[in-house]
């Protein structure tokens, strides 16, 4: 399986370095923030994902645990995700 470097044709060391030198970050907070930012969006726009169980929007949004997802979900958005769900459906 190739690595995210090899698909864009570079390595890792220096992939990484890019990101922390233009997203002041490590590769793997960059990525989380970017999950995050799509599953934010996601739930806002798309009603039937806020039905889904905790874990199955986890898995959703590539996360390998439902503790892992919530922790990253809370930190960049400042909310757990049933707490942004319960917000979105008392907004609509």
């Amino acid at each position: 399986m190739r690595t995210n470097a090899q698909k864009i044709g570079t390595n890792t060391s220096y992939l990484s370095a890019i990101i922390n030198h233009y997203k002041a970050k490590n590769f793997n907070e960059y990525m989380n923030v970017l999950k995050i930012n799509y599953a934010l969006l996601t739930l806002k726009e798309n009603t039937t994902f806020r039905k889904y169980a905790i874990s199955a929007l986890a898995a959703e949004f590539v996360y390998n645990s439902t503790l892992t997802f919530s922790r990253a979900f809370k930190k960049y958005s400042g909310l757990n995700p049933s707490e942004y769900i319960q917000s979105l459906n008392k907004d609509s």
